[in-house]
C-alpha cells in the first residue's frame, strides 16, 4: 500500500491537533498563518518564574501511593493534596527523594515518579533522602501546652551516664 505525500499530508492535517500548518494546509493556503503569541512568548515568563519559585504554581500532577505500600498506606486526599503542593516545591528545588513527615507518618517520596512508600526502619532507606518536607500539623493551643525547659534544669540519670563515660574514658 502506498500513500502520496499530499493525502499524508492532509490525513495529518486532519487529526485533533490542528496546528498554523494543519489549519493552512485545510483552507488552501500554501503559507501557514502566524501563530498568536501565548503567555510566555509574550513576555510574561519573569512572572511565571517569580510565582513557580514563590510556590503559588502547581503542576497537579497527583502523588500516588507505591503499589507495594498500598495496603499499609492511609492517607486523606487532603493530605495527598499538600504532599502534591510539596512535590511541586521539592521539584523546583531540585530534590529527587524526600522525607515527607505528614501528621503521625514518616513517608518517602520519590519526587520525579511522585511516588510514596514508608520510611523503613533501615538506613538505607534515609540514606537516598536528599531532602526533609514537614507538613506536621500542630494546633496552635497544643503549641504552647509544652514550655521548654528551664536553664537550671537538671537529669540525674543524664549526669549519672556521662559520669560513668568520663570514668571509663579516664581508665
Amino acid at each position: 500500500m502506498t500513500i502520496d505525500a499530499s493525502a499524508l499530508l492532509r490525513m495529518l492535517g486532519a487529526g485533533p491537533r490542528t496546528t498554523a500548518i494543519g489549519q493552512a494546509l485545510a483552507q488552501g493556503s500554501s503559507r501557514p498563518a502566524a501563530a498568536a503569541p501565548t503567555g510566555v512568548e509574550a513576555g510574561q515568563f519573569a512572572d511565571l518564574l517569580a510565582k513557580a519559585r514563590a510556590g503559588e504554581l502547581s503542576s497537579n500532577q497527583p502523588v500516588t501511593i507505591s503499589p507495594g505500600a498500598a495496603s499499609s498506606l492511609r492517607l486523606t486526599d487532603d493530605q495527598l493534596a499538600r504532599i502534591s503542593i510539596a512535590a511541586d516545591n521539592a521539584e523546583s528545588q531540585g530534590l529527587h527523594t524526600a522525607l515527607v513527615l505528614i501528621d503521625d507518618q514518616r513517608l518517602v517520596l520519590d519526587v520525579e515518579n511522585r511516588t510514596l512508600a514508608p520510611l523503613a526502619g533501615d538506613v538505607a532507606s534515609i540514606a537516598e533522602v536528599d531532602g526533609v518536607i514537614n507538613l506536621t500539623t500542630q494546633p496552635a493551643d497544643q503549641a504552647a501546652a509544652v514550655p521548654p525547659p528551664a536553664a537550671t534544669t537538671s537529669s540525674a540519670s543524664l549526669a549519672r551516664i556521662l559520669a560513668e563515660r568520663a570514668a571509663a574514658h579516664a581508665a
